[in-house]
Parts: C-alpha cells; structure tokens; sequence
C-alpha cells in the first residue's frame, strides 16, 4: 500500500509504503501512529514481489486500486492527491479499495 499525504509526489514518492499479506482474495493493512489528517491510498498486487509496479504499454500490468472507487484508464489522467484523498479523524476510519483488473 501507497499511503500519500498532500505534499507527497502522489504515485511516485508517498508518505509511507505498507506491506500486507493477501489472504482469501482480502487484507487488512492496520495503520499505526497515523496523524490525523487527509490522505490518498493506492493499493499495488506486486505479484512478483519486485517493489515496483510493472507496466506493459505504458499501463500497469499489475492490479491496482484506489480509494474513493477511481479508476485509471486512458482517459482518467494519473492519480493525484485531489482524486484520492479522504479524512482521516480521531473516530476512526476503514477504507474499503477494490483491485481494478
């Protein structure tokens, strides 16, 4: 997981990158001594277990998934922090990101 803040280089340079084993098609990624505050999620299935995400024509080849349901294609411009980003409050807060396949 790509966890970015605002003034992170969003994909490219995030704020912390959080490792979690897949278990049943799920997996859950607690997050400690997180600062209250907006950030953006990006999930990579590094499949190979490289530490980068691969690309095949200029696309990834491995499955990716962003919170608040975005999707990359084409047509969508790169992920920003605007695209992604959600609160994170003292009450708590799960966020549920799909793999786009």
């Amino acid at each position: 997981m790509l966890l970015c803040r605002e003034e992170d280089d969003v994909p490219k340079k995030p704020f912390k990158h959080i490792k979690a084993e897949i278990v049943n098609n799920e997996s859950v990624i607690p997050v400690i001594d997180l600062p209250y505050g907006e950030y953006a999620v990006i999930l990579v299935h590094d499949k190979n277990k490289s530490g980068i995400t691969d690309h095949k024509w200029g696309m990834p080849a491995e499955l990716l998934g962003y919170n608040n349901n975005w999707k990359l294609n084409f047509f969508s411009g790169m992920p920003n922090f605007e695209k992604l980003k959600f609160y994170y409050s003292p009450s708590g807060y799960k966020v549920l990101v799909r793999m786009n396949d």
